[in-house]
């Protein structure tokens, strides 16, 4: 997943929810996919194509979804560099 999908999971599991968005092409058919993954309730799809105050009041997290934001946020921190430079001498 890529992160700007991926972003929109983080969005919507912030404590304030996700926040003010506009609906363009592309936003739908995200929430689409990540709907089918099955880490969002079903949402509805009667968006205005206007800026709306909030749209965590559209869509909501699945525990699945949930999950998945857990992993993917562990396996980022295990990812982490190294505390010493490469190649250094012992």
């Amino acid at each position: 997943m890529g992160d700007k999908v991926f972003n929109h999971l983080e969005k919507l599991d912030a404590p304030k929810g996700y926040g003010s968005f506009y609906v363009g092409s592309a936003l739908p058919r995200e929430l689409g996919y990540l709907e089918n993954l099955g880490y969002l309730d079903d949402f509805l799809r009667r968006f205005d194509r206007q800026n709306v105050d909030n749209l965590s009041d559209w869509v909501e997290l699945t525990e699945a979804g949930r999950l998945f934001l857990e992993l993917r946020n562990s396996a980022r921190k295990k990812k982490r560099p190294l505390d010493h430079p490469a190649g250094s001498a012992r």
